[in-house]
């Protein structure tokens, strides 16, 4: 049993383990005698869960990914959330962007030019583009900061500080959050 071998490593009936023993009883407490003392005792308790027989897809903690029963109805009755049976999203297909193809749709869309987002401006207007940009496109297409920023001649914590910023913005101001919308559904449209 795999298991086995681990365990008897961790408690010490095994020479040159090779799992990591110190970092495991980390979890367990800052002491070697504590820690080995509540993990024996973790695993006690564990011998005695109805679970244990069970085969990989049927325990507790590792489902394969699929949801239970309760949590597809709870997918169900949000707003907008859609699930099939077998647990997949039916949500709308997003694509996936590199950031010169989502700066040039993004800009478009906006009427906003490549080179007032890439320049040193800062009036209200372009710091919410800026903003509603670097969110939507990371959060909802992929969009890498690390490109974003290396098109755009900014640092990486700049325009992470963009989609932070433009995450609050969206929480706060109803116009934001229907533009990000709109942005999101444009740039959702297949060609």
């Amino acid at each position: 049993m795999p298991g086995t071998i681990t365990i008897r490593e961790i408690i010490g009936r095994r020479r040159n383990p090779i799992v990591a023993v110190d970092d495991v009883l980390l979890l367990y407490g800052q002491t070697r005698r504590r820690a080995l003392r509540r993990y024996r005792a973790a695993m006690s308790a564990a011998r005695v869960e109805d679970w244990i027989s069970r085969g990989p897809g049927a325990l507790p903690w590792w489902r394969l990914g699929r949801p239970t029963e309760e949590e597809r109805e709870r997918l169900r009755r949000r707003k907008g959330a859609q699930i099939d049976e077998l647990g997949r999203s039916t949500a709308r297909w997003r694509p996936k962007y590199d950031a010169v193809g989502w700066l040039n749709l993004a800009c478009e869309h906006l009427n906003v030019e490549l080179e007032d987002l890439a320049g040193r401006g800062r009036s209200s207007e372009i710091v919410k583009m800026r903003e509603l940009i670097g969110m939507v496109g990371i959060e909802r297409f992929g969009v890498k900061v690390a490109e974003l920023a290396d098109v755009l001649g900014k640092s990486r914590d700049g325009v992470s500080c963009w989609m932070r910023r433009g995450v609050k913005r969206r929480a706060t101001d109803p116009d934001f959050a229907a533009a990000a919308e709109q942005l999101e559904h444009v740039a959702s449209e297949e060609p």
